[in-house]
């Protein structure tokens, strides 16, 4: 017996002696190879049968590649997000790959398939859900940025209405700071408070201005009306604050101090007489036109500004004013004086004078 394998499926066949040098055909894949006169490799090349195909290749039997793709796919929407998907569309790939080439069995196709697409999409929800949150996030982030910034702008201004209840109770006639004498700084005059009173002066910049770290690093900026008008003197609505700006234009020009009380035409003061009167502490009682309200000094407290923020410092547009009773309201943009276009631009104006 001549004992030749096969060279198209690698069989091994015994061939009769009498068949040696022959051509014969194999009885496993029935392709014909020419029979070896003695055992050994064949010498003539293999010359298939017509309409014959290689055998399939040796398949292990094994869906391990689509199954784990399909379980991590399932994992990924429940827990593990990235972490499932992507091993998931990997091993999907191997094992359709695998399927292919014919070392997977067919029907393992079917769950490959299903954890491709279920990791595909977990993916594509991945992606989508970074790029919307960012969208979502941001306006929150910043809202609540701007709600820190305005609470610590409020905290700023009642700071200062320490500073200056502090400074009236110590001064002749319980007044409160002098404005100062350079024109266009509506700020009280620094030598007044500083350093007696305002030890920290960072406190008379707004956290949410958009220069406030340029202003923090130039002390000589921080005593201004960068952030905040202070006029010292009572001004209940906008016909006394247009008064006032008249005066303080005309004595700017002039070089004239504004160190008591303003007199002004009558009708023009405050209360339409001809006086507007220097903050101090008691001014309230000239305000008064109920004198059998018991709740009148107090409600016109409450109405006397002493600071006005600039309004572009916030969004929405608007700022925080204190109050002579020294508390401290944010007041919308055009909403009530002292918001106002025409009150904030008469202020602006005065401002101007010093550039």
């Amino acid at each position: 017996m001549i004992k030749h394998t096969c060279p198209n499926c690698g069989a091994q066949l015994d061939v009769p002696d009498q068949y040696a040098g022959q051509t014969i055909k194999c009885g496993g894949c029935g392709a014909t190879t020419q029979c070896p006169l003695e055992s050994g490799p064949p010498s003539i090349p293999v010359v298939p049968l017509e309409g014959s195909s290689p055998p399939p290749p040796v398949q292990d039997g094994s869906k391990a590649q689509a199954v784990a793709s399909l379980v991590l796919a399932i994992l990924a929407f429940a827990c593990l997000g990235p972490l499932g998907s992507i091993p998931a569309v990997i091993l999907g790939h191997f094992a359709l790959s695998n399927i292919r080439k014919g070392t997977m069995p067919a029907d393992a196709r079917g769950l490959a398939m299903a954890g491709l697409v279920l990791g595909y999409i977990n993916i594509a929800i991945i992606i989508v859900f970074m790029l919307i949150m960012p969208a979502i996030l941001l306006p929150a982030l910043a809202r609540a940025r701007e709600s820190a910034r305005r609470s610590s702008c409020q905290n700023n201004l009642k700071q200062m209405g320490i500073v200056y209840k502090m400074f009236a109770n110590e001064s002749k006639g319980q007044e409160f700071p002098h404005l100062s004498s350079t024109p266009g700084q509506l700020m009280s005059a620094k030598d007044e408070i500083y350093p007696e009173y305002l030890t920290d002066r960072q406190i008379l910049v707004c956290p949410s201005d958009v220069d406030s770290s340029r202003r923090v690093s130039r002390p000589e900026m921080l005593v201004d009306d960068e952030s905040y008008f202070y006029l010292g003197y009572a001004v209940a609505n906008e016909t006394d604050l247009l008064s006032f700006c008249e005066v303080y234009r005309e004595r700017m020009s002039k070089g004239q101090p504004l160190d008591g009380d303003l007199q002004v035409p009558a009708g023009k003061g405050s209360c339409g007489g001809s006086v507007i009167f220097q903050l101090r502490e008691g001014i309230e009682r000239f305000f008064i036109t109920d004198i059998n309200n018991p709740a009148g000094a107090a409600m016109v407290q409450s109405s006397l500004p002493i600071l006005i923020e600039r309004p572009e410092n916030h969004v929405p547009k608007g700022g925080n004013v204190l109050y002579l009773d020294g508390h401290v309201e944010f007041v919308k943009y055009g909403t009530k004086w002292p918001m106002t276009d025409r009150s904030l631009n008469a202020l602006k104006e005065l401002d101007a004078m010093g550039k």
